[in-house]
């Protein structure tokens, strides 16, 4: 039995390969120009709505953040004379912007009770002060649904819901001190749209 291979010349592959580089370059032109067309839209129902007195909103700007995370490196640099200060650690810009969103979630990767020693990895307790500098960083929906959620066992739990009801932050979901809580609709709104929040 005979093969028959057909391979192509390193000029036609060239020719082959400067074709399909022209054809991917106008899609990707083609799918730019669509999206600063949708990018527009609603800037100029924006526009329109401010020329004509209404301030309402029909969209939810939301900033997010991921593992904020207190390693022993992080916590020592946070040290003041008095305690700890963890918002210096973080440039007043970002502040600044994070405070603008509407909504701002963040999640934090540690466990932080005031009853148990500041305990750094493998299994952490954050300072009190911690969630107190992220809520006041903006931080206001908060997911505890980590890998380091159990690191100081119910204990640990207990004490981290307790540090944020002082805090009264939007919703906090991911660790839960009994199955009521666990149980409980995190639902709030914000520019007239309703926001369900679980972790």
């Amino acid at each position: 039995m005979a093969f028959k291979t057909n391979i192509m010349s390193g000029k036609s592959y060239r020719k082959y390969r400067s074709v399909a580089a022209i054809f991917v370059g106008l899609i990707l032109i083609a799918w730019l120009l669509s999206a600063t067309k949708a990018d527009k839209a609603p800037n100029q129902l924006q526009d329109a709505k401010k020329e004509n007195g209404d301030s309402s909103s029909n969209s939810i700007d939301l900033a997010m953040v991921g593992d904020m995370l207190p390693h022993e490196t992080v916590t020592n640099a946070a040290k003041t004379p008095d305690g700890y200060d963890y918002t210096k650690l973080i440039s007043p810009e970002l502040q600044n912007s994070f405070k603008k969103a509407d909504i701002r979630f963040c999640n934090q990767e540690a466990v932080s009770a005031a009853n148990i020693p500041v305990k750094g990895y493998p299994a952490f307790n954050a300072p009190v002060a911690f969630p107190r500098d992220i809520n006041k960083f903006g931080c206001e929906l908060i997911s505890t649904a980590n890998n380091h959620a159990a690191d100081q066992g119910l204990a640990g739990i207990k004490g981290t819901r307790d540090a944020w009801d002082k805090l009264n932050p939007l919703a906090v979901s991911g660790m839960h001190r009994d199955l009521n809580e666990a149980e409980k609709l995190n639902i709030l709104e914000k520019n007239g749209i309703k926001v369900g929040f679980t972790a």
